[in-house]
């Protein structure tokens, strides 16, 4: 029979081997030990006794002790040989000397199965011992490599974590960057809209206000053109009455003058004045009469384009007079309040 003994964890389960040989399952005591028996014989010899223990679920090995053990078998029973006795006496003192050899072997026995079982009782002692050591160590051991896995875990989701904060900022930078961008651009576009409708408005004022400078400097020059040839008209006749009493021939002439040709333009002067504007005293000389209705004076605003819409009725005819007055205009569209243009008369009808 064979006694396997130990210290372990109380409820802890335990495999016991020998010589790596399954002799069974334990389990540990509430006074922290275990003790398996099992019915096996064991050879004299070295052997490698192994208990391995496990953790809480039941399922793997957390600790495992090994010791060695030397054998060493107990010395067999001394089987002691008597002769028949040859009377009595003889026979009850061989009996007498037999049962105390045989006491003194069982006590014997007794006390070396005693000591035995304590050597094998310190033996289990000192394996468990190792076993807890063992077992200390590996957990040690497992506690310093969880703790690391677990600086390592936390020291990458510490990178993690910040990364996603760098990544998050640069991001939000962006986004703000981006957005300040089109509020700039959408005011430089607001502003530059502004400048174009202030543009606008002050170009149109601008050529409101000139147009109506422009009404009002030729509502005075009509004003003033119509002064001057009314004087005009006045003085060309009283020279007009004068020239008659003096001479009769250029009265008749100048008479003639002064009717109005037929289509004549209410702007244009009469021949009347034109013959007035030309004599220089009783005696003057006549100058070629300038007929009505072939003629214009330029009036301040006047323009070729608008003489020819007041006489053709098309302002873009205005190349007609102007071609009629090369020898004294240079250029359409250059001309001076005084200047007195042909203005010849056209049939227009055929025109597309």
């Amino acid at each position: 029979r064979m006694f396997i003994a130990g210290a372990a964890e109380p409820g802890r389960r335990i495999a016991v081997y020998v010589d790596n040989e399954f002799i069974g399952f334990t389990t540990g005591t509430r006074e922290g030990r275990f003790l398996l028996e099992a019915e096996r014989a064991l050879s004299p010899g070295n052997h490698v006794v192994r208990a391995d223990i496990f953790g809480t679920s039941g399922q793997q090995v957390e600790a495992r002790a090994e010791v060695p053990l030397i054998h060493e078998p107990r010395d067999q029973p001394v089987v002691t040989a008597t002769a028949e006795p040859k009377n009595a006496g003889e026979t009850i003192k061989a009996g007498e000397t037999n049962e105390a050899a045989r006491a003194a072997e069982t006590l014997k026995a007794e006390k070396e199965a005693k000591v035995a079982k304590a050597a094998e009782m310190a033996k289990a002692a000192e394996m468990a011992k190792a076993a807890k050591e063992a077992g200390v160590t590996k957990a040690a051991e497992m506690a310093k490599a969880t703790k690391e896995a677990e600086v390592a875990k936390a020291a990458e989701m510490a990178k993690a974590a910040n990364e996603a904060e760098v990544a998050r900022a640069a991001e939000t930078a962006n986004a703000a960057k981006e957005a300040e961008i089109s509020k700039a651009t959408e005011v430089t576009k607001a502003a530059k809209e502004a400048e174009v409708a202030r543009a606008a408005k002050a170009a149109k004022e601008a050529e409101v206000a000139k147009a109506a400078e422009m009404a009002k400097a030729a509502k005075e020059a009509e004003v003033a053109n119509a002064t001057e040839v009314a004087k005009a008209a006045k003085e060309a006749e009283v020279a007009s009455v004068a020239d008659t009493a003096s001479t009769p021939k250029a009265s008749k002439v100048v008479s003639a003058s002064n009717q109005p040709a037929a289509g004549a333009n209410a702007d244009q002067p009469s021949s009347k004045t034109a013959s007035a504007l030309n004599s220089t005293s009783g005696n003057a000389t006549l100058q070629p009469a300038i007929r009505t209705g072939s003629s214009v004076i330029i009036r301040r605003g006047d323009s070729l384009w608008r003489i020819s819409y007041r006489t053709y009725g098309r302002g873009i005819r205005y190349s007609t007079i102007y071609q009629a007055n090369l020898k004294q205009l240079r250029s359409p569209h250059r001309i001076y309040p005084g200047q007195i243009l042909k203005v010849p008369k056209m049939n227009f009808t055929n025109e597309g």
